[in-house]
């Protein structure tokens, strides 16, 4: 099938430094407020109760008798357990837990300790918030973003939509672009399984590029108008392409509905080194790509309208076929880094609005 395109201006993926303090800091406190003080491990604390329980074998087999015992009548409950026929144990419960590492591919996600996201517990996770992920659609079959997709919400503007997602609710993606963005920002914590996402929040997919990466600016403006509609509290736009005002506008349609816009900066610095959109579009947190030495990517864009840096070099996140994953690098993986957090912010600071958020990721936070 030769692929239709709409007569606006092409847009790509951007593919892939919130600078890692601001990035700790928007998450941790309101713009201007002290650090948190380091964590210290509480006082033990007596417990008031226990329970109690017995292996007990019966004519039908063995089962585990338990009984609630307060602190001071333990020894109490343990002799009588042990008191009862066919008790082959007595035993005060003590806690047990799973033995696998909680996500086994965290250690290979840089970008968060770069965040120092062991620091954020006490953070607000953005679960009830929504993320948008305009782009390439999200495969929300991944089993690291089970529950994590609200495929109800999405829709599908890609030039290819009919052929490849015949429900039309962006839960499809046959690139893959927009699962490893999607992973980043919500991949399930803690299942032993995967890695971990940065935060807990819902995703919106809202597919407006076709399975080679290629969309249009009516495509994406559509997109972004969905996306707005449906709720979102962030979106995110990993991709790019020249000025269209189609653009600026459903950028503008969104800041003004207090929803908060991340995109990505560009890739073509040692192409022309042009301005891309919607990153430049006013109201958008333009993001631009950090290596892991701490340098700016060779390949990000570097002009003026970059808001803020974050890794996006060799970023591990979910694929588009189950139980895969992959590295990418653009600008497209350092916007997802800071949307991820900036969900977190807003769960964080629910009164503040997308013009103050922005404006927190522009002020020096850390002395």
């Amino acid at each position: 099938m030769t692929p239709r395109r709409a007569p606006s201006t092409a847009l790509r993926c951007a593919g892939s430094v919130l600078a890692a303090a601001v990035v700790m800091a928007c998450v941790a406190a309101p713009a201007r407020a002290e650090e948190p003080a380091p964590a210290t491990a509480p006082a033990p604390v007596a417990e008031d109760t226990a329970t109690v329980s017995a292996v007990v074998v019966t004519d039908d087999g063995a089962e585990v008798v338990s009984r609630e015992a307060e602190a001071d009548e333990i020894h109490e409950v343990v002799a009588d357990l042990r008191d009862e026929p066919g008790v082959l144990s007595v035993s005060v419960d003590t806690p047990v837990k799973a033995l696998g590492t909680p996500d086994p591919m965290r250690s290979m996600q840089w970008s968060l300790d770069t965040f120092r996201y062991a620091e954020w517990p006490t953070t607000p996770d953005g679960s009830g918030l929504h993320v948008a992920v305009v782009d390439t659609g999200v495969f929300a079959a991944h089993p690291d973003l089970a529950g994590q997709v609200d495929c109800s919400l999405g829709a599908d503007f890609a030039w290819d939509a009919a052929e490849v997602d015949p429900a039309g609710n962006g839960c499809v993606d046959p690139n893959g672009h927009g699962s490893h963005v999607a992973g980043q920002i919500a991949a399930t914590t803690g299942n032993l399984y995967g890695i971990t996402g940065l935060s807990d929040a819902t995703i919106i997919p809202i597919r407006v590029l076709g399975k080679d990466g290629s969309g249009s600016s009516s495509g994406v403006a559509a997109g972004i108008v969905r996306a707005v509609d449906a709720g979102a509290d962030v979106i995110n736009l990993s991709l790019g392409g020249p000025w269209n005002s189609a653009l600026d506008t459903a950028v503008a349609y969104a800041t003004q509905h207090d929803v908060v816009v991340v995109a990505a900066a560009g890739n073509n610095r040692q192409y022309g080194n042009e301005v891309n959109y919607p990153g430049a579009s006013p109201g958008a947190i333009s993001v631009a790509a950090l290596a892991q030495d701490g340098r700016s990517a060779s390949f990000s864009y570097s002009g003026p309208t970059n808001l803020i840096t974050a890794p996006g070099v060799d970023v591990v996140s979910t694929g588009n076929t189950a139980n895969t994953y992959y590295r990418m690098s653009g600008t497209s993986m350092a916007a997802p880094n800071v949307a991820g957090v900036l969900v977190r912010y807003r769960a964080a600071h629910p009164e503040a609005t997308e013009a103050q958020v922005r404006a927190a990721m522009e002020v020096p936070l850390i002395r």
